[in-house]
């Protein structure tokens, strides 16, 4: 394998066992210098692999991994497969999807996610009903009607943010905190400011070991700088985190419907009490980034500024937090984003 001449990360890896290529779309650093990696074969399956501190490719069969037992009996379409993590399968016939786990990991996230969907919908979203299977490690979940809102038309995208002032303002206000101790559900986990810039650190450090982008030293270094600073200022004053939050919303998170109007809130795996500037600052990160990268357009990025903007003054967020989270988002991104 011949890296590129500007990136660690190669376009595409053999197939020794089947022949032709696997087009990477995605990868992920892993220990001692290995990648994790996933693409699309050449007849059009996603498949995942890795790449070794060596250059050394390995593609795993389609549908199999060791550490996901039940990716291999498990009905419908592969979407995502994370090597050894997590895998997304889509059941047409079902007409839903169904997440498969480590054994015995998806009770426990189904049970966590429970308390944010229960908000989510009463403040006017719709979220995908989930099921836990009786083997522990599937979560299925219904298909929901709608297109990701990176994908829609000006005026759609316009409907789209409305609906998501209203609904968010609604849940925001709530300022929804941990359940009882005698609630049936499992109460999400706490994430801290030390949290996020422990997150944001460690995709640092894996920045720096492997450097998919061969950066020079100074741009490095200035990089370096930037982050460390962020971790600082977003854990000088940290505040309580008992708000109920998504903790990974993005544009790629949310779906929308322009017949019924309505937006769907997606993967809610991530639910963890938090400061209340988090959610809203994560996903005007990412939508700078869609913008940057014309997956939306600057009008339409500008409409969502103004939207979140609106938002934070009604729900009283506080601007410099948000600044603080917004800024730790946008060097994660592209952190993560170095390896794509």
């Amino acid at each position: 394998m011949t890296p590129s001449a500007t990136h660690r990360v190669p376009l595409e890896i053999p197939i020794p066992d089947a022949g032709g290529t696997l087009a990477i779309e995605r990868a992920w650093p892993a220990p001692n210098g290995a990648l994790v990696v996933e693409g699309t074969d050449t007849v059009g399956r996603c498949r995942a692999g890795s790449i070794d501190a060596e250059g050394i490719a390995t593609v795993t069969p389609h549908r199999h991994d060791t550490r996901l037992p039940g990716l291999s009996s498990t009905r419908g379409i592969l979407l995502v497969h994370r090597l050894g993590k997590r895998a997304v399968l889509r059941d047409d016939e079902a007409g839903r999807y169904v997440k498969v786990t480590r054994p015995g990991k998806a009770a426990r996230i189904h049970q966590a996610t429970r308390p944010l969907a229960g908000a989510l919908s009463s403040a006017g979203f719709e979220t995908a009903d989930e099921s836990l299977d009786a083997s522990g490690d599937l979560i299925h979940a219904r298909a929901v009607a709608g297109s990701l809102i990176a994908r829609l038309d000006p005026d759609a995208w316009g409907l789209a943010l409305a609906a998501f002032e209203r609904s968010w303002g609604s849940f925001a206000t709530k300022a929804v905190h941990a359940p009882r101790t005698s609630s049936p559900t499992t109460p999400p986990p706490t994430h801290t400011a030390a949290d996020e810039a422990s997150i944001l650190a460690a995709w640092l450090d894996k920045l720096r070991a492997f450097d998919p982008l061969r950066l020079s030293a100074a741009t490095t270094r200035l990089f370096v700088e930037r982050v460390e600073r962020s971790c600082q200022e977003l854990t000088a004053d940290a505040r309580r985190a008992g708000v109920l939050a998504h903790r990974d919303l993005h544009d790629g998170q949310l779906l929308f419907d322009p017949d019924s109007r309505r937006l769907a809130v997606l993967d809610l795996d991530t639910a963890a009490l938090t400061e209340p500037e988090l959610d809203l600052a994560n996903l005007l990160a990412h939508l700078d980034f869609a913008a940057f990268t014309g997956s939306i357009s600057r009008p339409m990025r500008d409409q969502a500024h103004a939207m979140i903007e609106r938002l934070q003054l009604a729900v009283g967020g506080d601007p410099e937090r948000f600044a603080c989270y917004r800024t730790t988002a946008e060097h994660r991104i592209a952190c993560v984003w170095a390896f794509r």
